[in-house]
């Protein structure tokens, strides 16, 4: 159950991951470092737990 919940998760954090990628237009570079940071730190978590 707990694995599905994180697939689902993962799935939901790369959709909104690609939205803000799509609205920025340069994507990365340009979001705020504490946008930049959230992100870092939700990558390298899962990085890690798999």
């Amino acid at each position: 159950m707990r694995f599905n919940d994180r697939i689902i998760k993962g799935i939901v954090f790369l959709g909104e991951f690609q939205n803000i990628n799509n609205a920025t237009g340069n994507g990365w570079q340009v979001l705020p470092t504490n946008v930049k940071n959230k992100y870092h730190d939700h990558l390298t978590a899962h990085l890690i737990e798999s």
